[in-house]
This record gives C-alpha cells, sequence and structure tokens, in this order.
C-alpha cells in the first residue's frame, strides 16, 4: 500500500467524493464543452467501459448531463455551480452527523444512572490519548486557554518549525491565548525559542521563578494536568468543572499579576522593559532578559553573543546603574521601572483630570 498523502498534497477536490480519474475526465469535457463515451476513452487512454463508468458517475454527481441523440454527448456542468452544489451536499451530510452524534450522546446522558455522580477526574494513561485530548481541547475552546507550562515537555517540541496550527485556528474563533513559564523552562535547550514563536503567533507570556506544576486550562471548564513531573511519559488528570477546576483558575491568575512580562514582541525581537536615557540602548535588551528570570547561558544565546561578551555587558550595566553587584543592579533596574511607570500612572491621571477640566 502507497503513502497517503499529506493535507498540502491531497487534491482539492478529493474530499468532495471526485476521484482523480473523474477529475481528469471532467478536465477533458471542459476542454471540448461536449464529448462523446468513445472521446473521453482516447483522450484519457482507458476502455469503453471505464470511460463510460466515470462519465455516469460524474453525471450521477451532478457534473455532467448528456444529450437525448444516439451516440450520446456528455456536456460539463458550469464549474462553480457544480462544485458550490456538491459542498452544500456534504455540509448537510456533516450537520446530519453532528445531530446524530448529539442524539448519541443524549442517549448516553439518559441511561447513566441518574444517582450517579458525574465524574469530574479521568484518568489518561497513554501518551496518543493525552495528544488527541489536547487537540480536542483546543478545538473546541471558544473563550480563553490558559498554560502553566514547566519540564518536562510533552507535547508541543522544542524543536523548530513549530506548529501552531491549533493555536491559530482557535485564536481565529476569538480564543485568547495566556501562558506563565519558569526559570527550569527558559534553561531549556529551545525553551526561549519555541516560546517566542508562541509569541509571535499571538500568546500573552509572562514568567516566574518557579512552577509546582504543568496545566492546560480551557474555558474554565477541562483542564489536564500530568502527575509525574519527572517522566514525560507519566499519567495525566483529566478535570471538568468543580470547585477544584475554579481554585486552579485562581492560582493561575494570583500567579499573572505577580509574574513579569517576557520581553518579546510580536515580531519576535527583544522589547527593552522601560527606555532609561541614562543606560546605553544597547543594555535596555539585556535587562529586560535580566527581568524575565532567563539565566546567563540563554541570555547569551538570545542575545547572540559569547560568553565573554556577556560578562562585558554586565560589567557596563552595573557600572551605568553604579551598582557594586549583579543583585544590586537587579534591584536598581527594577526601581528604575517601578519610578517610570508611576511616573506614567501620574501623568495619564494629570492628563485625565485636565480632560474633565476641559
Amino acid at each position: 500500500m502507497g503513502q497517503r498523502k499529506s493535507g498540502s498534497e491531497q487534491r482539492a477536490f478529493e474530499v468532495l467524493g471526485i476521484s482523480e480519474a473523474e477529475e481528469r475526465v471532467y478536465r477533458q469535457l471542459l476542454a471540448r464543452s461536449a464529448a462523446t463515451q468513445t472521446d473521453i476513452a482516447r483522450a484519457a487512454q482507458v476502455p469503453l467501459s471505464k470511460a463510460q463508468r466515470l462519465l455516469d458517475s460524474l453525471q450521477h454527481k451532478g457534473l455532467a448531463t448528456y444529450s437525448p441523440n444516439s451516440p450520446r454527448r456528455y456536456v460539463p456542468a458550469v464549474p462553480d455551480m457544480a462544485i458550490e452544489a456538491l459542498i452544500r451536499r456534504h455540509q448537510e451530510c456533516l450537520q446530519r452527523a453532528r445531530m446524530a452524534a448529539q442524539e448519541m450522546q443524549a442517549e448516553v446522558v439518559r441511561k447513566r444512572d441518574k444517582d450517579a455522580p458525574e465524574a469530574i477526574v479521568e484518568l489518561i494513561e497513554s501518551g496518543g490519548a493525552e495528544c488527541l485530548v489536547y487537540e480536542q481541547l483546543h478545538r473546541n475552546a471558544r473563550h480563553e486557554i490558559i498554560t502553566l507550562m514547566r519540564p518536562p515537555m510533552r507535547v508541543s517540541s522544542l524543536d523548530p518549525p513549530y506548529d501552531h496550527r491549533l493555536q491559530i485556528e482557535a485564536q481565529a474563533r476569538g480564543v485568547v491565548f495566556r501562558t506563565i513559564v519558569d526559570a527550569d523552562f527558559l534553561a531549556l535547550t529551545g525553551g526561549v525559542g519555541l516560546l517566542r514563536s508562541e509569541i509571535e503567533a499571538g500568546t500573552q507570556a509572562r514568567s516566574v521563578p518557579h512552577l509546582p506544576f504543568k496545566m492546560v486550562l480551557v474555558d474554565r471548564h477541562t483542564a489536564i494536568i500530568p502527575l509525574d513531573l519527572e517522566r514525560a511519559s507519566s499519567k495525566v488528570l483529566l478535570l471538568r468543572s468543580s470547585a477544584l477546576l475554579d481554585a486552579l483558575h485562581a492560582l493561575f491568575e494570583m500567579l499573572w499579576t505577580k509574574s513579569s512580562p517576557m520581553p518579546f514582541g510580536r515580531d519576535g525581537e527583544v522589547a527593552p522593559c522601560a527606555e532609561d536615557t541614562a543606560i546605553p540602548s544597547e543594555l535596555q535588551g539585556l535587562i529586560a532578559l535580566m527581568c524575565a528570570g532567563m539565566n546567563d547561558k540563554a541570555i547569551a544565546i538570545e542575545l547572540k553573543m559569547s560568553a565573554r561578551t556577556f560578562e562585558r555587558r554586565v560589567v557596563s550595566l552595573m557600572k551605568a546603574l553604579g551598582a557594586r553587584t549583579r543583585f544590586q543592579a537587579g534591584w536598581l533596574a527594577a526601581l528604575r521601572s517601578i519610578a517610570e511607570a508611576v511616573g506614567k500612572d501620574r501623568m495619564d491621571l494629570a492628563c485625565g483630570n485636565r480632560s474633565e477640566r476641559g
């Protein structure tokens, strides 16, 4: 058996049930405006019997008609109208299948023991099942997907090219993506690259020093949580709406308010935390990455510099801030950011007051 073609290699009309041979004969008809069975057999280089079967199939699908005279002359239907009719027919079939699935689910619910409590926790024991649930959660999301991301990696890959199709499809429906990563994730080889690509795709991201567990929570309705953080193949809990899920969502919001924004813009470039004329522009990005909690090696790789150059930049930063230690440099940089934020808030408030008086 041959390998199944990938999505990009599949023919456009295959999903409508039009075989490659039928499409070829249809194109032959379009090129001739009208043709007999013999014409088609000769053009397609197939036996007369097969040519007739293909013409009959096209006629059944509404892609061709034939004249009453003998021998029959087959005339192609206008492509846009004929294909649109086939699309509508398939949509109706899909809608019937959806309704049948809903009725099937309703039947399952009716048969379920009414006194039995609803299962709010399920155990997912295989990696394949976890990937399937992960995909279904993204495809069914309607409002928000929030993530606590730390090692080990389970579904996402740290190696490019990155696949963000599920995220892009969900965002097209209005789904918002927020994620919090920890220092261990940022220290992974490829961790910063994956995070930057997600930010470019539309994710809002922040960092904290440490996360106690991993989680994906969708619409405050369903979540998946790995049970063992030491093994990437460990079992996973699937949680549904409950007080426990509400508590996990509240925990995420608490972490979000205390976390540091990641210093990457939608273009993937490092965005400085704050403009400070006292600090050289080449050091602004360094401050931003340090504030995000990235370690020295990850920062050096991100800024495309050697370890020696990185150390020289840190020394320059300490001099610009008037700091004696790196800890003091971080503290002073944080104070400058806070002072600037307070100053901006005061300026906005003053502008608002002037506007109201005006």
